[in-house]
């Protein structure tokens, strides 16, 4: 396989998406450049340099997805767009290009395999719970694929670090009030309202009820809990009433945090719709179902298999090694390469979903940071300032008791001087009666 350039594409149908996209090009930009000479460029959401042939305009092919003159959701679209607005794709992309993608969605994988176009998808792993956010890689050429596996991440890798976070989670709960799970819990793993991985292949966003018969009879095998995403906002809350009305039980909050329950020595079971937590699970052996297919999911296997994805180390994706091997490109001397480092892509991506959680709670040195900083300092001064309002509070509910009672003194003060003063006063003369001032009259 020839490559003469690259040309990257996203979700074209999407405008929130591309900041990640770029994110993601930007990694990988430098060593793509010295291991093939070849010039990574933006995605078509710049007017310019997005490596497509002269002429294309995002905004055209997004009005050729158009219906009756209006922009259908991005869902709508996610698996099919129409045949005027693929061909408008098509016809703008450049024989002998490879095409490097960000969270392809299916309709462009599609068209990409009906051209028998190559492409190299990215995507951050479902597998969170390592030393470093991974990154998964999926290609339609086995070639390819070869390359890159054996520098891809093994199971044995993976159980280590799985084992590390067990390890590390157990450790504080133990030292903490445990928090109790009821015996045999089905919990239920939410995740936001519109992910892609929701998206049928109608367009439509599946959701809990979708599923109601399969969900009322695991509800049946033992309570019910909800494990809220953080990210997911109040939608969290409307899952969990749809959940109780689908199964016809009360479904408690569940208060642990992911790991913890991955981590911890009860019997449960785990149920949801496609959240990354129930691929996580079985590397925890944890019972868990997937009502509604997978992300990402993990390969370790030597050739392609559908839908499935290498787990490259963030430390490999930044180096030269990896690019020259997709890329079919012997070594141009000296490999550039980026030695390993905890939590190095988290950093780059600002993205600690689930793991800060998990290793910061209870951590001596996020506590000891937090002395250093002044952080103790600045809470006694306030506790002290609030011992004090609560003092100066208590003296004024004594001032207003006093108060109250002088007014009561002061009112019955003033009754008993009225009656007083209604005593002293003396008596008017008696009057005559009217019959006898008229018979002395007549004397």
């Amino acid at each position: 396989m020839h490559v003469s350039s690259i040309v990257c594409l996203d979700d074209l149908v999407r405008e929130d998406t591309w900041p990640a996209s770029e994110f993601v090009l930007d990694l990988v930009r430098l060593p793509i450049f010295h291991a093939s000479g070849l010039r990574v460029g933006k995605t078509p959401h710049r007017p310019d340099g997005h490596g497509l042939k002269p002429g294309f305009c995002l905004t055209q092919f997004r009005a050729l997805c158009q219906t009756d003159g209006q922009m259908p959701t991005w869902h709508a679209l996610h698996h099919t767009v129409p045949a005027a607005a693929a061909d408008y794709l098509l016809r703008h992309l450049p024989d002998d290009a490879l095409v490097l993608g960000h969270e392809m969605a299916p309709w462009l994988i599609q068209l990409l395999d009906n051209a028998d176009l190559a492409w190299i998808d990215l995507r951050v792993s479902p597998l969170r719970f390592g030393s470093d956010l991974i990154m998964g890689l999926r290609t339609n050429r086995a070639e390819i694929h070869a390359a890159v596996a054996p520098l891809a991440l093994g199971t044995t890798e993976l159980v280590a670090e799985a084992s590390q976070m067990a390890a590390r989670t157990r450790l504080r709960r133990r030292g903490e009030a445990q928090l109790r799970l009821p015996a045999d819990p089905v919990v239920y793993v939410g995740q936001p309202e519109c992910e892609p991985s929701l998206v049928d292949t109608d367009g439509r966003i599946v959701r809990a009820s979708d599923h109601a018969d399969t969900l009322y009879r695991l509800a049946r095998t033992g309570p019910m809990l909800y494990l809220a995403d953080p990210r997911a906002g109040d939608f969290a809350r409307i899952e969990r009433e749809m959940l109780e009305r689908v199964t016809g039980h009360r479904v408690q909050l569940c208060e642990m945090d992911a790991y913890e329950l991955l981590a911890c020595d009860d019997e449960i079971t785990l149920v949801g719709l496609s959240s990354a937590v129930l691929q996580e699970a079985q590397w925890f052996a944890r019972k868990a179902y997937a009502l509604h297919g997978s992300f990402a999911v993990p390969s370790f296997e030597p050739m392609p298999t559908p839908d499935g994805y290498l787990q490259i180390a963030s430390h490999v994706l930044l180096g030269e090694a990896l690019w020259s091997a997709a890329l079919l490109q012997p070594p141009r001397g000296a490999l550039i390469s980026a030695p390993p480092r905890a939590n190095l892509l988290r950093e780059l991506r600002n993205d600690w979903a689930g793991y800060a959680e998990a290793t910061l709670r209870g951590s001596t040195l996020v506590r000891e940071a937090f002395v250093q900083a002044g952080g103790l300092r600045q809470a006694d001064a306030l506790r002290r300032t609030e011992n004090e309002l609560a003092h100066t509070r208590d003296e004024l509910r004594q001032l207003r008791t006093e108060l109250d009672q002088l007014r009561r003194v002061l009112d019955e003060t003033a009754r008993i001087a009225a009656n007083a003063a209604a005593l002293a006063r003396p008596a008017p003369p008696p009057r005559a009666k009217h019959g006898a001032t008229a018979r002395n009259a007549a004397a």
